[in-house]
């Protein structure tokens, strides 16, 4: 019987999942694939467990060292970020499942499933015994992974050597290969705004595809994976020229006009008698504005969205209340915002977002004191927003947010790329 131990994967809705795995597959003690200079990495058989029943799966987690447990957490959530944001301008060859772990980890897509094993600069401790002789859908998987550097470049995103992954059986000197795009923790993406000047778009694909183009050659070193240095070499040069070659000047300008489409939201009622009923069970008038402004105005669809009924401020005699939205995407970026709604000094109806956390809020309290607003935000993070304001003055507030500069990019990216939302959402359990 082997020894288990219990690892938690958070969710950017909030919710955590509880699995085990072998002590002796725990990265933190036993890397087994690899010791990489930022992070341990182990192939782990995840059981997760439900009452009598289990399943089990294959990942791959990564343990994030370095000087102390800030750098390590600032590494881990650098990857998560550039992970969101791969996802939400369209790459496909990234990890199906890429999602935080403790404090410091992340499981993620394993590669080496199915008989394979993913190849890349950093030495593993696995290996081939056959040398490769030929790839035979090299150009194929060049045009493949082509169109994901286009798409990163298109953002400003140039593809960083070691991020990249080189799939192929364990077994046969003859191989099929798939690339991928896995290592991101050094991709420290500083804006995503989706550039002007294809000259420049053109500049950090030729970049990428250069960097991609180095990872046969890397490959090659010491005679480990080729039949032969030279011709990893020359995999090299045919990857650069190959990837040159491909139409990329026209699939540019046919994608800097491309606006993302708008995530669908899920579970709506279209039904106006469905608002009426929501709206009947809120107090007052401001909060029954409140509600309609946030669904129909304001609320960014991600597409899997929850709003609460709107609350009245305590002590304010019905002239405020606050609500609270959850935007998520399904994997990877979620975003809760909390907006408060008043009538000013001249009875005019305003909506103000005064609160945007990356993790889920909690425990909310709101009050007046004295003439002043107060806020009281529990987060997940046990970093509490605190938020105090005059009520004759609330149209001066300053939203308060503890998203990056990247978290907030992506954020806008939804956004500008979205319709004025119209629906309902799901009434809440």
């Amino acid at each position: 019987m082997f020894e288990r131990i219990t690892k938690i994967a958070s969710h950017s809705s909030g919710k955590e999942t509880e699995f085990s795995i072998k002590k002796e597959e725990d990265p933190i003690d036993n890397p087994n694939l690899s010791f990489a200079n930022v992070g341990n990495i182990s192939r782990v058989v995840a059981r997760v467990e439900r009452g009598e029943n289990f399943r089990e799966m294959n990942l791959v987690l990564k343990y994030f060292r370095g000087y102390d447990a800030e750098e390590c957490n600032y590494n881990r959530d650098v990857a998560i970020d550039v992970y969101s944001a791969l996802k939400i301008i369209g790459l496909k060859h990234i990890p199906t499942t890429f999602r935080a772990i403790g404090k410091n980890e992340i499981a993620m897509t394993d590669f080496n499933a199915g008989n394979n094993i993913a190849l890349a600069h950093n030495k593993i401790k696995e290996s081939r015994d056959e040398k490769i002789e030929s790839i035979t859908n090299f150009v194929q998987a060049l045009e493949d992974i082509h169109h994901d550097l286009i798409r990163a470049a298109l953002y400003g995103i140039k593809i960083r050597f070691d991020a990249f992954f080189v799939v192929i059986p364990k077994k046969g000197s003859d191989v099929d290969m798939k690339i991928v795009i896995a290592d991101l923790e050094m991709m420290n993406i500083k804006s995503l705004q989706k550039l002007s000047n294809i000259e420049q778009v053109e500049k950090i694909y030729k970049e990428s595809v250069d960097n991609l183009s180095e990872v046969f050659s890397s490959l090659s070193h010491g005679g480990h994976t080729f039949i032969s240095e030279d011709y990893g070499v020359s995999l090299r040069d045919q990857a650069k020229n190959i990837m040159l070659s491909f139409e990329y000047n026209s699939e540019i300008r046919e994608d800097m006009s491309e606006k993302l489409t708008p995530p669908v939201r899920k579970n709506i009622s279209h039904e106006e008698a469905q608002l009426a009923r929501e709206l009947s069970k809120i107090s007052t008038e401001i909060g029954r504005k409140l509600y309609v402004d946030v669904i129909k105005n304001r609320a960014i669809v991600m597409g899997y969205d929850k709003i609460s009924l709107s609350k009245p401020v305590q002590g304010s005699n019905g002239r405020v209340a606050y609500i609270q939205y959850q935007s998520e995407n399904g994997s990877s970026f979620g975003v809760d915002a909390l907006y408060i709604g008043y009538e000013d000094v001249n009875h005019k109806y305003n909506t103000k977002e005064v609160a945007q956390t990356r993790w889920p809020m909690h425990e909310i309290d709101a009050h007046v004191e004295n003439g002043l607003l107060k806020l009281n935000i529990g987060t997940r993070d046990n970093n509490p927003i605190q938020i105090t304001q005059p009520l004759d003055a609330l149209d001066d507030i300053n939203i308060i947010s503890n998203l990056s500069e990247l978290e907030k990019n992506i954020l806008d990216m939804y956004r500008v790329n979205q319709a004025v939302i119209q629906n309902l959402t799901d009434k809440q359990k």
